[in-house]
């Protein structure tokens, strides 16, 4: 069902990848990878709030697991939270320190606020991660 789900969501048929995401979920309720997907779904249907809500079961069900972290931080900074949004993305960084999108997701965030250095550094440090140089 999630396998099913995924290929919908690549179709762009949201709401018939949420109904086998909610399929896989009635089989095994503990599958964190599903919430995440399922998650992004509801985020393609601007159902923010949902989709907070099963990255947050996600990452209640696996607490490393990076993707929710970073999803959740697009959510959130979609909102406007930007305070969650940034806290997803660093601990995102503490769990995977070479996960690019991450830090530009981040530095892009810290340049709304106005937070120069910090910005520049996780532009850099992304960039780095990604094998661009800046010569």
């Amino acid at each position: 069902m999630n396998n099913r789900g995924l290929s919908y969501a690549a179709l762009g048929q949201f709401e018939e990848a949420i109904a086998n995401f909610d399929a896989a979920l009635a089989i095994n309720p503990k599958f964190a990878l599903v919430y995440n997907n399922r998650g992004i779904s509801y985020s393609e249907t601007n159902q923010l709030e949902r989709a907070i809500d099963d990255y947050s079961e996600a990452l209640r069900l696996n607490p490393e697991y990076v993707p929710a972290y970073t999803n959740r931080g697009i959510t959130h900074g979609e909102l406007g939270e930007i305070t969650l949004a940034i806290e997803d993305y660093s601990r995102a960084i503490d769990l995977d320190p070479e996960h690019a999108q991450a830090y530009e997701n981040r530095g892009e965030l810290y340049r709304q606020q106005g937070k120069i250095t910090e910005a520049e550094a996780d532009a850099a440090r992304a960039a780095e991660l990604a094998g661009i140089s800046g010569n």
